[in-house]
């Protein structure tokens, strides 16, 4: 009867088999498979279509190291801009989400940013990923008080938007992945500390447990204070290894200063053979290679685009990788190097557009001046080929003024801002007595309303006046309150040493909502980037050339005291720390404050953006010369005197005021080339 029923399974095992069924583990997390396999891109990107490895090989290696496998818990990447840093972060958290979920985080500079790229950048990558468009639904189930936040349907993760300006977005959450984008763009508030510091304060608990990544990503901008640079000093310092095309040697071949050293010495080549300078430059970026370190034979665009997947990524600082690895990538990767060197001719010699293609071409910093000229050399090329006193020199399109508030006296420095980034002082004046004085603000008053002139017969006054708020507010806002929005601002200088030129803190909506409340525009404190003029200015200084972009052009009649003020600060590192601040080398520097004052008030009235038809549009209004006849005149306020309508300065204060001596009789005047003539004129003293 026995041998009828069924055989008994044994219920360990079946136990056993069945616990090792459900437990099996799940493949190994692999975010560049992952991408192979799920992304895709769609109509409004560059190359649509599904992700193509073999387009990017150096790709692999910074995904594989943001991945769970690598120990390193900071991945970076110094690089050129549109250079797929973004594709990345967008996979890293992704894939991220799908595989590992937990909580994530984008931080961007500012809220424009963040908002910007979920709408045009994060929201589209998700739609074309089927299996992450079911994941991660639009409309989440708790919107929060971020800028943006979209969690799984299962409430496994989430990934929130934010801005690095934004302490409370960085409060209260703890993340396990985060991307750190556009670092060297992130500004503090001046009131929650660094911003870095801030966000990587949010995955300190994954730190500790060792699972969290952090994915750092920009192009450096200054080279002394850049939060890229600092990372790339400090983690794995990862290069680009490919071989020779000619000796099969492997080693860096992808670097911008042997390729602008080859194409320097072919220009120079082609301009002996007597070619013009424009069409030796055109030759030199046609023929652009990298010569091999070892064999010295021309490497070309040809010959990396056939061997780039040989490459690999070797560390010039190995001990930290387990730590902290960092990549670099630049536009030679991408990007046809004759196209690269045309744009390093069209930047060679403009300051501003140097800088611009050493960050976003060469991802690399900028060198801004940190020493000051020597005074001495500036005052004596003025009193060569100096313009007048008082008189707004050829070429000086935008007339500004700016202020600066001292306990006894406001001094003032008219500025003149032309096309190539050039700029003039048209004259430096002390008005003596506190801000608050009845017979201070009078004299500001009289200085806004008089006209300037110019060689072609025309006077002009300032278009905008800037004034310091940053030790009288009040009293300052007791003056402001006088004059229309349009034509006198407040500014003060930003502690953010990564500021821009002008920091507008309204927007026009602000600006229109605060009317409609008071009735009235309203002034407002606009922050000026002093740091970053201070190292720009610095550079400009050594310009000799009148015609040069960049030029800094000053008159002849200005005292000593004028050019001590003006070169009165260095650039300095605080003690045991990668902080730099500019420090006083000079007891008064009100000079150099008013300079960078009026440099912000320039480029509020468009001295970096105009095209170049705007520039002829004010050419035409101001340098055509006056009507001959005398009508264009009939109207205009009479000739003034720099002088009028201010109070004299009393003896007692004259020994700690800038204040410029009475000018001389004025010379015929001088055309740029003529100023250029005699700074060149070896036999003059």
């Amino acid at each position: 009867m026995s041998a009828l029923l069924p055989a008994t399974a044994n219920p360990d095992k079946v136990a056993r088999l069945t616990f090792a069924a459900v437990m099996e583990p799940p493949p190994p997390i692999d975010l560049h498979s992952w991408a192979c396999g799920n992304v895709v891109f769609g109509s409004d990107s560059p190359s649509p279509g599904a992700y193509n490895p073999a387009a990017y090989p150096w790709n692999e290696p910074i995904l594989h190291a943001l991945g769970p496998d690598d120990p390193c818990q900071e991945v970076g990447l110094k690089k050129s801009i549109q250079l797929g840093g973004t594709v990345l972060a967008q996979i890293f958290i992704a894939a991220s989400l799908d595989q590992d979920p937990g909580p994530c985080m984008f931080v961007h500079p500012v809220d424009a940013n963040a908002k910007r790229f979920v709408r045009t950048k994060w929201r589209p990558f998700i739609r074309n990923i089927k299996r992450l468009s079911r994941l991660l639904p639009e409309r989440s189930r708790d919107a929060g008080a971020s800028l943006d936040y979209q969690e799984r349907a299962d409430g496994r993760g989430f990934v929130q938007h934010s801005a690095a300006t934004s302490s409370s977005a960085l409060s209260q959450v703890s993340i396990k992945r985060q991307v750190q984008d556009d670092l060297d763009k992130w500004q503090s508030d001046g009131t929650t500390g660094d911003p870095e510091h801030n966000a990587t304060g949010r995955c300190e608990a994954y730190l500790r447990a060792g699972t969290a990544k952090i994915f750092k990503v920009g192009n450096p901008v200054l080279k002394h204070n850049s939060r890229i640079l600092r990372g790339w000093k400090s983690g794995s310092q990862e290069r680009w290894h490919w071989e020779c095309p000619h000796c099969q040697i492997v080693h860096p071949h992808l670097e911008w200063e042997p390729m602008r050293d080859a194409a320097e010495a072919d220009r120079q080549r082609f301009c002996d053979e007597g070619m013009s300078e424009e069409d030796a430059r055109e030759a030199a970026a046609a023929n652009a290679h990298i010569p091999c370190a070892g064999c010295e034979k021309p490497i070309r665009f040809a010959d990396w685009l056939r061997l780039k997947g040989t490459g690999c990524f070797v560390a010039e600082n190995p001990r930290a990788l387990r730590r902290k690895r960092w990549f670099y990538v630049w536009s030679a990767f991408v990007d046809s190097w004759s196209t690269i060197v045309r744009k390093y001719w069209d930047a060679k010699g403009n300051p501003e557009a140097e800088q611009t293609f050493l960050n976003e071409v060469v991802g690399e910093g900028f060198e801004a001046a940190g020493e000051a000229p020597p005074w001495e050399a500036i005052r004596d090329r003025a009193h060569k080929i100096g313009h007048d006193l008082g008189t707004i020199p050829e070429g000086g399109l935008i007339l500004v003024i700016s202020v600066d508030c001292q306990g006894d006296r406001v001094e003032c420095h008219v500025k003149a801002f032309g096309a190539g980034l050039r700029r003039w002082t048209v004259f430096y004046k002390v008005i003596p007595g506190h801000i608050r004085e009845e017979t201070t603000r009078a004299g500001l008053d009289a200085l806004l309303e008089q006209t300037w002139p110019n060689a072609f017969g025309h006077r002009r006054k300032a278009e905008l006046l800037v004034i310091d708020a940053g030790a009288y507010k009040a009293d300052v806002e007791g003056w402001v309150q006088r004059h229309s929005p349009k034509r006198v601002w407040m500014v003060r200088g930003s502690k953010d040493q990564f500021a821009p030129d002008l920091v507008m803190l309204q927007s026009r909506n602000q600006r229109r909502a605060a009317r409609a409340v008071t009735g009235r525009a309203a002034h407002t404190i606009q922050f000026v980037g002093a740091a970053v003029i201070k190292g720009q200015l610095y550079g400009c200084l050594l310009k000799d050339d009148p015609l040069a972009p960049g030029y800094c052009g000053y008159p002849r009649g200005l005292d000593d005291e004028f050019y001590r003020q003006l070169c009165s600060e260095k650039r300095a590192k605080r003690k045991g720390t990668e902080n730099w601040f500019w420090d006083r080398v000079y007891t008064a520097n009100e000079v150099l404050d008013t300079e960078v004052y009026a440099q912000a008030a320039a480029v509020a009235l468009g001295w970096k953006r105009n095209t170049d038809q705007r520039w002829e549009e004010l050419r035409q209004r101001w340098e055509t010369p006056a009507d001959p006849t005398g009508q264009a005149d009939l109207f205009a306020a009479p000739a003034a005197d720099p002088d009028e309508g201010a109070p004299t300065l009393p003896e007692a204060e004259a020994a700690n005021a800038v204040r410029p001596p009475a000018p001389p009789a004025p010379p015929a005047v001088l055309t740029l080339a003529d100023r250029f003539a005699a700074l060149n004129n070896d036999d003059e003293d």
